[in-house]
């Protein structure tokens, strides 16, 4: 019953990761490796499910780093994993109890440095003094709404799916890839059926999916997908 609630954790984030993400080949193999966690967990073997929460996460900070972006998704589903390890460590017994307290205690203090330059840049992000910094990004939603997107980010497939589903032309709005790779974004589009002109690349830093609209005069950045789905369907309706 001790590692009951680790088991529950893991699951709590392999049902997070199929409701909030595409199961695609980066989210299907954590799904996978999530719900074996929970499994092993109820197990004599369940430091083999510490150990390998440790790699996902450790995995994830990494893909996140390198593609120089913050996914708030990928984050919320690490400090889930990181719970069940923590749960673990804590019930670990024998010669082992050490090792897995120490494992725990470095990873968590890792979750938690990224986790607090994460909300900086997203808080850096949403500012208008930041916005006014990126002045081509700022000119370009005065014309029409920049939806911020990463082709690595699983939450902007889900928005740039729907997006595309109600303006596949991107009449009412205007895709701008902020990380990974430059060709990857267009064809990234294209494959979920946009038929939109060519997209822009523009790095820039913070988390998303973002819609950065101008409201009366001032640079606003939504960031739900609900909040961006619902003001691209209302500016079509205004069309």
């Amino acid at each position: 019953m001790k590692r009951l609630p680790a088991s529950v954790l893991f699951t709590t984030a392999a049902i997070y990761l199929i409701i909030q993400g595409e199961l695609d080949l980066l989210v299907l193999p954590v799904v996978l490796a999530c719900v074996t966690c929970a499994v092993i967990s109820l197990s004599k073997n369940h430091l083999w499910a510490l150990l390998t929460g440790i790699g996902l996460i450790s995995v994830s900070l990494t893909l996140q780093i390198s593609m120089n972006y913050w996914c708030n998704f990928c984050l919320k589903t690490d400090m889930l994993i990181l719970a069940a390890i923590i749960n673990l460590a804590i019930i670990q017994k024998g010669k082992l109890r050490i090792p897995a307290w120490v494992m725990a205690s470095v990873i968590s203090i890792v979750m938690f440095g990224v986790t607090t330059i994460a909300g900086q840049d997203y808080i850096n992000t949403t500012s208008s003094e930041v916005l006014e910094i990126s002045e081509e990004t700022t000119v370009l939603a005065k014309q029409k709404p920049v939806l911020l997107f990463n082709p690595n980010c699983a939450p902007c497939g889900d928005v740039v799916k729907e997006l595309i589903e109600i303006d596949p032309a991107g009449v009412s709005w205007q895709a701008v890839q902020s990380g990974g790779l430059p060709e990857e974004g267009q064809k990234y589009l294209e494959d979920k059926g946009y038929q939109g002109v060519e997209i822009v690349f523009r790095k820039q830093p913070g988390t998303v999916p973002a819609l950065i609209v101008n409201q009366n005069g001032e640079t606003v950045v939504l960031r739900k997908k609900e909040t961006i789905i619902n003001h691209i369907a209302d500016t079509i309706s205004a069309i």
